[in-house]
């Protein structure tokens, strides 16, 4: 009876050890399956980010070429946009200053007339007399003048606020395409990291675990009682 009671216990504690170990192998195969889990759902988000990216970025290269009357490759729009737009600038600049010079010519004309009438038909420079014939020239060539400057000044502001409109959407295009990065795709856990294959759930592996719990705790729990008999039965034969 003793070596049957000796022989339980070992078997118990045998029994208990193997459970404990199926805890610890149920443990990895929870950690694994979470790492899959979250590489799964990491995957899932990068797809679908892609998709949003790829759908901006299609939208946006369709107005890049509407704006600019030709199509580009995506890797070469941000830097056409920003030539493009430097380009933009550099005209409108000079526009104004052309706008600028062709307003003073038109004040120095008007500064020549006025001296002209004020000097009572003799030159305001050589201070020759003018008849009316030369005064009357001199009035319609200035007038010819500065009619031909006020349209120089039209055309360059009207051609000032296309490209300054044209250089808004260029730089408009350019800030929504910014923010546009392509996003990377989440690495799979390595083997050693993850042998658990992909198939397997995280629920699977966390009701697995919880059965090797139960289970263990029933193994632990008859090991130690086993072991109780057991050194009760070697007590009582010590006492005879």
């Amino acid at each position: 009876n003793l070596d049957q009671l000796q022989t339980a216990a070992r078997d118990s504690a045998q029994r208990a050890a193997a459970a404990e170990d199926a805890v610890n192998q149920a443990r990895e195969r929870v950690a694994s399956a979470r790492r899959w889990h979250d590489y799964r759902a990491a995957l899932n988000e990068w797809k679908r980010a892609d998709v949003a990216n790829a759908t901006q970025r299609d939208a946006l290269t369709r107005e890049v070429a509407t704006l600019l009357g030709e199509p580009l490759p995506e890797p070469e729009v941000p830097a056409r946009l920003e030539a493009v737009a430097k380009h933009a600038q550099n005209e409108v600049e000079n526009l104004r200053v052309d706008v600028r010079v062709a307003q003073a010519q038109i004040t120095s004309l008007e500064s020549n007339v006025s001296r002209l009438d004020a000097a009572e038909h003799d030159c305001p420079v050589c201070r020759r007399p003018l008849d009316d014939n030369t005064v009357a020239m001199a009035h319609e060539g200035a007038e010819r003048d500065m009619a031909v400057l006020a349209e120089r000044i039209r055309a360059s502001t009207e051609l000032e606020q296309n490209l300054t409109q044209r250089r808004r959407q260029l730089l408009d295009l350019l800030s929504a395409w910014r923010p546009i990065t392509p996003v990377k795709p989440p690495k799979a856990p390595s083997e050693e990291a993850a042998p658990v294959p992909d198939e397997l759930s995280l629920e699977s592996a966390e009701g697995e675990h919880r059965a090797a719990i139960e289970a263990s705790v029933l193994a632990r729990s008859a090991s130690a009682q086993a072991a109780s008999a057991h050194e009760q039965a070697v007590e009582s034969n010590a006492l005879l």
